[in-house]
């Protein structure tokens, strides 16, 4: 399984996605790669510290995290794409237009409902990010449950 995780700046929802969901492929005793993205080209940018907090919370680490830009080869190999917001997936759309049957927004698996965009905590309190995180967290177990 090869996930890639996108959102605006790759410093805060696609880099703990990319995090927790391989750490429950882990948990699971399942194989695969994330990785995640930046669609305003970010390169080299450690992931927030609340972003980081919060999913220690979780006994997760995004330590050596460093942001990066939307590669049209690395959306090619991937197995599925989660976006966090209609935007990046228009973004990735333009890139890689053969990969849109991959692409999956990432709220809308959220088994609890909300919107289909996970909001954008960068900016906010620590609570922001975690319930970003548990949005994320949700949507990726619902995904994986339906998807072993």
């Amino acid at each position: 399984m090869r996930a890639v995780f996108i959102c605006s700046g790759n410093i805060c929802r696609s880099p703990m996605a990319e995090r927790i969901f391989a750490h429950e492929l882990r948990e699971r005793g399942r194989k695969g790669v994330a990785i995640s993205m930046s669609t305003l080209g970010l390169h080299g940018r450690a992931a927030s510290s609340n972003a980081r907090a919060a999913v220690e919370e979780l006994g997760i680490s995004l330590s050596g995290h460093r942001s990066q830009a939307v590669s049209a080869g690395l959306l090619g190999h991937a197995d599925v794409i989660f976006v966090m917001e209609q935007a990046h997936r228009d973004y990735v759309l333009r890139a890689a237009p053969a990969v849109g049957p991959r692409v999956i927004l990432m709220g809308a698996l959220d088994p609890e409902g909300g919107p289909a965009e996970v909001d954008d905590p960068v900016g906010q309190p620590i609570e922001a990010f975690r319930i970003c995180r548990d949005r994320i967290y949700r949507a990726l177990n619902a995904w994986m449950d339906a998807n072993e």
